[in-house]
Formats: C-alpha cells, sequence, structure tokens
C-alpha cells in the first residue's frame, strides 16, 4: 500500500505481475491505494481487469470513492458511475440478483460523503424490488418461497437502517412475523432474525422466544447464541452492521 500511495505507476507495474485470476479476485482491494493518489490510473486498470464483470467494477467505484471522498465531485462520480454501469450492463431481467451491490453503494456513498446517500439508497431499493425475469416459474416450493421472502427482507432492512418509510419497511417483513416458528428452516433462522430485529427489535425478540419453545432438541443444539447476536447486530453500530447485513442477510 505505501508503493502504491507513494509511486503509482510502480504499483501498477507490480499488480501486473500478479496472474490473472488474483487480479481479478483482488483488484478492489489491490487498487484502493492506488486510486487514492491517482484515480485515473485505478480506473483503467479496474476497467480492464474487470472488462466481463461490471458488478466487481461498479463495486470498485464503490470503494474508489470513499477512497477519494476529499474530493466530492470525484467520489460523487465514481458512485453515480458505477450505479449507471449495474443499470446499463446488466439484463433487465437480472436487476433483482444485483441488489447486493447496489446496497454496497450506499454504504460506500455513506462514508464518503452520507449527503450523497439518499439517491444511491433509492436506485438500490429500485433493484431490490424489480419484477421477476419474464417467465419465471411460480412454483412455490419451500426454496423459491424463501427465496420470495429474502428479497424484500433485504429491502426492508434497507430501510429501516435509514429510518425511511418505516410502514413500507414493517410490510415488506411482515411475512417473516407471520412465519409459523416450527416450519422456518433453521438454516434460514439468522437471516430472519436479522431481518426482523431491524425492522421491529421487540416483535423479533417475541417471535425468537416462540422458535425456541417449538424447536427440536437438534435445532436448539445448534441455535445459540447467534440469532440472539444477529438481533443485536441489526441494531449496532456500522461497522457491525454492514458486515453482518453482506454476510447474512444480502448473500444468505
Amino acid at each position: 500500500m505505501h508503493l502504491a500511495e507513494r509511486h503509482p505507476e510502480q504499483a501498477e507495474a507490480v499488480f501486473r505481475c500478479i496472474s490473472k485470476p488474483r487480479q481479478t479476485n483482488w483488484a478492489t482491494i489491490a487498487l484502493i491505494p492506488t486510486a487514492s493518489q491517482d484515480l485515473k490510473r485505478a480506473r483503467r486498470l479496474v476497467d480492464e481487469v474487470l472488462r466481463e464483470r461490471p458488478e466487481r467494477r461498479a463495486d470498485a467505484y464503490g470503494s474508489f470513492a470513499v477512497a477519494v471522498k476529499d474530493d466530492r465531485d470525484a467520489a460523487h462520480k465514481l458512485l453515480m458511475d458505477a450505479l449507471d454501469l449495474l443499470d446499463a450492463e446488466l439484463p433487465a431481467i437480472s436487476r433483482r440478483d444485483y441488489f447486493p451491490w447496489a446496497a454496497a453503494l450506499v454504504h460506500n456513498a455513506e462514508l464518503a460523503d452520507p449527503a450523497l446517500s439518499r439517491e444511491c439508497l433509492w436506485r438500490a431499493v429500485a433493484f431490490g424490488l424489480a419484477s421477476p425475469p419474464h417467465g419465471e416459474s411460480s412454483d412455490k416450493s419451500a426454496g423459491k418461497y424463501s427465496e420470495e421472502l429474502l428479497r424484500p427482507a433485504q429491502v426492508a432492512v434497507l430501510l429501516a437502517r435509514y429510518r425511511v418509510y418505516p410502514d413500507i419497511a414493517a410490510r415488506l417483513i411482515e411475512p417473516f412475523f407471520t412465519a409459523e416458528p416450527a416450519k422456518v428452516p433453521r438454516k434460514e433462522l439468522t437471516t430472519r432474525c436479522f431481518a426482523m430485529a431491524a425492522v421491529d427489535p421487540e416483535r423479533a425478540a417475541k417471535w425468537l422466544e416462540k422458535y425456541l419453545a417449538v424447536a427440536t432438541a437438534e435445532q436448539l443444539r445448534t441455535v445459540f447464541p447467534e440469532p440472539w447476536a444477529m438481533m443485536t447486530d441489526a441494531a449496532g453500530d456500522d461497522r457491525t452492521f454492514w458486515t453482518i447485513f453482506s454476510a447474512r442477510v444480502l448473500l444468505p
């Protein structure tokens, strides 16, 4: 990182010595220090290495925006370019699948300049609530129904975090609260607890108590302390919230 900050051109030479697969995997992290000193160089390298991965390029632009946050205009352009990239290069039928990348840009905006976060928030919500692909099956098997519940829950958590339209957040998360605890798959529990607690922590705690009351011995063996911890994280500090939100809710 010190090399990138002092000699971006030498850092580029070192970066190019890395194997192509590793360049792809490490591009964003490796080039953040370069972006803070030579943004044009960092963007050129990311555009080259991640040419076929527009969602990864958008993610890199968001990270770069944080790196250059002292230049508000540059940070704003990076964030808007990132969202425009998702809009322009991703098929319309896949918009919902890219909600996690758009949501991450909201956090980047908050770190770069909180005044920029509102526009990013609403554009991210548009991804989350996009219509399903044309011709998608209406099959409501356990897995499919679970997926359909998780998508609006992701949006509800984001709305709740930024304290906008609490009535909509509550309506989106309502299916989680009305689900019979005994029928909720164990693998979904922590994600559900996080989402419910983000919107209505008191009601979420009561729901979890009902779950514990009917849980089998095997479920109880694996249930502690994660659900309670997830509920705490949902109302926790900014870093904790986004770490868990990204790992367990955006990508369950």
